[in-house]
């Protein structure tokens, strides 16, 4: 897993763009991660600790972070959920969105009935910076 470093801003920003809001992921709440997606064999460790809420600009509700992908087919993903000025204090494993662009060449990266756009209706500064 990555940290995220501080993505370029632009003049304009596009009108669907991904909310960014960090968070860090508290160390007791690892235990519970590995608890919902065991380390794989010969795995170290594999939990991002340094978050951003991936969806869409939005301002009520809570913000959601990809923690850690588990493995197998439709197995989901772990996520933290926290809230404006405030640490996540929660891990949730959730079915993948199973979203995909008309001829299937982009697939949603985040959880089933998340709110607000699919990945790829999104201008992310930080995944076009892994590109």
């Amino acid at each position: 897993m990555t940290d995220h470093p501080t993505p370029p801003t632009s003049p304009n920003p596009p009108a669907r763009a991904v909310c960014g809001s960090r968070a860090g992921l508290p160390t007791y709440l690892v235990v519970e991660v590995l608890a919902l997606a065991p380390l794989r064999s010969g795995e170290l460790d594999g939990v991002q600790r340094e978050l951003r809420c991936v969806l869409e600009v939005h301002h009520d509700g809570p913000h959601f972070g990809l923690v850690r992908e588990v493995e197998g087919a439709d197995s989901g993903s772990v996520w933290a959920r926290w809230h404006a000025y405030d640490a996540p204090r929660e891990v949730l494993r959730l079915a993948d969105c199973d979203g995909a662009d008309r001829d299937g060449a982009d697939v949603c990266e985040e959880f089933a009935e998340h709110p607000g756009g699919h990945t790829w209706q999104l201008a992310d500064p930080w995944r076009n910076a892994r590109v």
